[in-house]
């Protein structure tokens, strides 16, 4: 697997992927792909065999809870790519 950071213009990702192969061999129960505040998360995907997204019924992005997971009963246990958007947001002082 290979973890990877990325850092644009418009914010910050954090991507999980299967290396050289599009088709994933290891077949996974669950996945949970989450950030810590002080972050705003944006956006989510996943992708299974051959590149193929997941459908939406197989993961869940929780944008309020900043994270990416499987929907239990639903994931068909393939996953070669899983990615989480992401912008800093600026802490508030306690008072």
């Amino acid at each position: 697997m290979i973890l990877s950071k990325i850092r644009d213009d418009k914010g910050y990702g954090c991507v999980v992927e299967r290396s050289g192969s599009q088709t994933s061999y290891i077949y996974f129960q669950s996945f949970k792909l989450d950030v810590t505040p002080p972050v705003e998360a944006l956006s989510a995907s996943a992708f299974g065999n051959n590149n193929q997204p997941l459908s939406d019924e197989e993961y869940y992005f929780n944008k309020n809870e900043r994270y990416v997971s499987h929907v239990s009963g639903k994931f068909k246990a393939a996953l070669t790519r899983l990615s989480l958007e992401f912008v800093s947001t600026p802490m508030k002082p306690e008072l």
